[in-house]
């Protein structure tokens, strides 16, 4: 399932409720980490219960003011960060 979003969203309610709904297994957030510190926020709100993973765009995530890095899990070999409900 492919889902667009407007460029200036910081609401992704809509995109995120299709994808529960579909009984996706796995959620690819090929995003920078400000938005993806957002939708991370509002998947955790929504229990979606599913691993989520991204790009190096990711990388600033576990800066991000008021982030809850507990969603978060850095992979330290290969400088990847895993993200996911648990």
């Amino acid at each position: 399932m492919k889902l667009t979003q407007q460029t200036t969203t910081q609401t992704f309610s809509v995109q995120l409720g299709k994808i529960k709904d579909s009984g996706a297994e796995l959620l690819f957030l090929p995003n920078y980490y400000s938005d993806n510190a957002l939708i991370l926020q509002q998947a955790h709100d929504l229990g979606l219960d599913m691993k989520i993973f991204g790009v190096d765009g990711m990388d600033g995530i576990l800066n991000v003011e008021n982030f809850d890095k507990s969603l978060c899990r850095r992979r330290y070999a290969s400088d990847t960060i895993l993200c996911y409900r648990r």
